[in-house]
């Protein structure tokens, strides 16, 4: 049994409601990994407003984890070339250099992006950070130096604790990562997602007890959740299938309807 694959499609633009609403309803989405609701908003945003650069680099982190890095480049021909020069978007030309192992091209934009927001900016600091977390070419000690700096203009965010937990993960540092997992549940104690990131370095050790803990508290914390619902099923296809057929009625209803969804039923 092989874990989740995200499925990919034919790019639609759509036309969207309010575009602050919008943007917040898709951030949400992402949050919960339902990439899928989270594109089509956002591409109802960009094709309402096109120079919405935000937007534009939410979208890439949608495709990013969809597996459609040529999708990225192709929908960028739709960006104004008015907001091109914008710190979002040259983060989006950033991530992409980085993506193709460009790392000369990657910092020479996130440069520029960082120069417009004297580096002030904790949205685009974390932009870069993550940019660097995700691509197999990225800096990790690079990203917890923009991400300390983010903390400095935003202490409370447990977003950037949870990226700063990830860029220690890339280290390999399981006990730091715990750390900055443990202070995004300082600052928001029901944000399911930095529980789901310890159970995960728990799977890492074959923890069962210690990673099924963290899971539990996660979908305790919020029951929406969906990552931790499939991390639950799966520990439990392999063991009791009533309790995985359980686990695995609460993600699909937590998730984004697809194909997908239908074969592990199947399965």
């Amino acid at each position: 049994m092989k874990k989740l694959l995200l499925l990919t499609g034919p790019i639609l633009f759509l036309m969207g409601g309010p575009k602050a609403q919008s943007i917040t309803e898709a951030r949400k989405m992402m949050y919960y990994e339902r990439f899928d609701g989270a594109a089509h908003q956002l591409q109802n945003i960009v094709k309402a407003d096109p120079a919405n650069t935000e937007a534009w680099w939410l979208l890439t982190q949608t495709y990013l984890r969809q597996h459609k890095i040529n999708t990225i480049q192709d929908s960028l021909q739709y960006l104004p070339a008015a907001a091109a020069a914008q710190p979002f978007a040259l983060c989006i030309r950033g991530q992409l250099a980085l993506e193709h192992n460009q790392k000369d091209s990657a910092e020479a934009w996130f440069n520029k992006a960082l120069a417009i927001t004297k580096e002030k900016d904790p949205v685009i600091l974390l932009a870069i950070a993550k940019a660097h977390q995700d691509a197999d070419s990225g800096n990790a000690q690079y990203a917890l130096s923009l991400l300390d700096k983010a903390t400095k203009k935003d202490k409370h965010n447990p977003e950037i604790y949870v990226a700063e937990g990830d860029a220690y993960r890339k280290l390999q540092d399981g006990g730091q990562a715990f750390k900055a997992y443990q202070e995004a549940l300082n600052q928001d104690s029901k944000y399911a997602k930095a529980l789901y990131k310890q159970g995960k370095i728990f799977v890492t050790q074959d923890n069962a007890e210690q990673y099924l803990k963290y899971f539990n508290d996660a979908v305790a914390a919020d029951s929406s959740y969906a990552p931790a619902w499939y991390e639950l099923y799966y520990h439990y296809y392999f063991r009791d299938v009533n309790k995985a057929a359980e686990y695995l009625n609460h993600y699909i209803a937590n998730t984004d309807p697809g194909v997908q969804n239908d074969y592990l039923v199947t399965d």
